[in-house]
């Protein structure tokens, strides 16, 4: 099923965050997130909704200086992309990453919007974001699948 929504995946992250646009193909990389169970995305009867992808490091400078370390017990969850134009779609994916990974110490992403400045944050904020936690959210009509 993911090689099927392979295309749609990328055409919804070029769609969504303009710097995709310039990195040509990059399947293999989503690949690569998914073979190592890194990559969650959301998808209905309209295509795809909302993509997430993490690895798992010691410290926030391995997320800039290697693409492609992930170490599965690593106390810190790196953001590589996430695009939830809505928010009960972020929860959904939020829910995912605790599903199949269970929560860890530390949480860090890169700001582009900011400069590109690394932020760091104790894991609980996004924990917070779970299903469970925002039970008042009001969600969308249109069931979601994860994968």
């Amino acid at each position: 099923m993911f090689e099927q929504d392979l295309d749609q995946i990328q055409d919804f992250i070029v769609e969504h965050y303009s710097p995709a646009m310039c990195w040509g193909d990059f399947k293999p990389w989503l690949r690569w997130y998914r073979h190592h169970r890194l990559l969650g995305y959301m998808k209905n009867q309209d295509g795809i909704q909302g993509v997430g992808m993490v690895r798992f490091l010691h410290n926030k400078e391995q997320g800039l200086s290697d693409p492609y370390f992930n170490d599965p017990k690593a106390d810190l969850c790196w953001v590589e992309l996430v695009i939830a134009p809505k928010p009960e779609i972020l929860v959904r994916l939020v829910d995912l990453l605790l599903t199949v990974w269970g929560p860890r110490e530390r949480l860090a992403a890169r700001r582009d919007h900011r400069g590109g400045a690394v932020k760091e944050y104790p894991f609980h904020v996004l924990a917070r974001m779970s299903y469970k936690g925002l039970t008042q959210l009001q969600t969308s009509s249109k069931q979601l699948v994860s994968t």
